[in-house]
């Protein structure tokens, strides 16, 4: 199964209301974050409000029951960061505190116990930064710590075995952002050194070896100033605007022009300043604005009008603001504050009101698709 890392983007909407539980509900003018998970998305509103949509089996949507959302659904308030994978859900309110809902087998959501939650709990205090794995979880307190907590069966919590925790348990300090695949976990330090530990099976973990899982984190790249994470392959962004890939590559993701897997960090383009990595495929964006994406177009995607695979970095969109990967879908946020979406939509991850199937080009959206329910 694939998941993804947590993504950023600016998305903008014109201003209207519906009623939310008696009361008014106001849909944000402004969208700062999203987050795609296994097959559920959720947005983050300069308003502080969450709003969900997709997947809901196993209450990862926080609406307090186990349906489906095919529209947008406003889930919570006073948030300031987001954070999907697999199937379940983290969110930062503004006073620090960090609440989870969705699967818990692994205990990934941090409550001290294995049940799962269809209601956003709280599970932590003095958080700055939250990452989610495929069935880990991943806080950076605002003294720089980072606690992790979920499924250890490969290291990817670090902690030196590989028992499962429930609750969150500090592993590191000094970091400064943190991702994660779908068993291993990735940290960029204040220093510009990245950390990795967990599942090598395919070499990404980038230390030269592939089959080799670590349960603490071992250093593997420097001068770096941005990580992302695909289901079992890394990216870094150089200070110099150099990507670097490594990994799983059977679907060409790595972006290396042939399908072979890599164990070491290789670089693959120059010029960018965003990345963003989906399940099985990748999206970078230059400094002019232009967007390429590499990977897995099986579901759509890439966006390219097909659902054909690619190896190489292949230009779909200009004028291009922000970026953003979900599992088997991708989100691009346009210079004119248009946002389009493309992909798998099985389950109505891409929110855009309608009901199974994938399309394979990117497609507008907007604040139609939105539900106070």
């Amino acid at each position: 199964m694939r998941y993804i890392k947590t993504i950023f983007i600016f998305l903008f909407f014109t201003v209207s209301s519906c009623k939310f539980g008696g009361d008014v509900c106001l849909i944000p003018m402004e969208i700062v974050r999203v987050s795609g998970g296994g097959s559920h998305t959720l947005i983050l509103g300069r308003d502080g409000t969450v709003w969900a949509t997709g997947l809901n089996s196993s209450g990862q949507l926080g609406t307090g029951d186990y349906n489906n959302r095919y529209v947008f659904t406003k889930v919570a308030g006073g948030v300031k960061m987001i954070a999907a994978k697999g199937n379940h859900s983290l969110i930062l309110k503004e006073d620090g505190t960090v609440w989870a809902t969705g699967y818990n087998f692994y205990g990934q959501l941090g409550t001290g116990d294995n049940t799962d939650r269809n209601v956003f709990t709280k599970v932590a205090s003095n958080v700055k930064m939250i990452a989610a794995g495929g069935y880990h979880s991943l806080i950076l307190k605002e003294d720089g710590t980072v606690w992790l907590t979920g499924k250890n069966e490969y290291g990817q919590l670090g902690t030196g075995d590989n028992t499962h925790r429930n609750t969150f348990i500090k592993v590191a300090s000094n970091v400064k952002m943190m991702v994660a695949g779908n068993e291993f976990s990735i940290i960029l330090k204040e220093d510009g050194t990245v950390l990795a530990t967990g599942r090598n099976n395919w070499g990404q973990l980038g230390n030269g070896e592939s089959g080799n899982n670590k349960n603490v984190f071992i250093n593997v790249a420097s001068g770096v100033k941005m990580i992302s994470a695909g289901g079992s392959y890394s990216v870094i962004l150089k200070e110099d605007g150099s990507v670097l890939t490594t990994g799983y590559n059977q679907h060409g993701q790595l972006g290396t022009g042939d399908d072979i897997n890599r164990n070491v960090f290789t670089k693959v383009a120059s010029g960018v300043k965003i990345i963003a990595a989906g399940g099985n495929h990748l999206l970078i964006l230059k400094e002019d604005g232009t967007m390429l994406v590499t990977g897995g177009n099986y579901n759509g995607q890439l966006g390219i009008g097909d659902n054909i695979n690619r190896n190489v970095f292949t230009k779909v969109a200009s004028n291009v603001k922000m970026i953003a990967g979900g599992e088997d879908h991708s989100i691009i946020l346009k210079k004119d504050g248009t946002v389009w979406v493309t992909g798998s939509n099985s389950y109505g991850q891409l929110g855009n009101g309608s009901t199974g199937g994938s399309i394979n080009v990117f497609t507008k959206i907007d604040n139609k698709t939105f539900s106070c329910e």
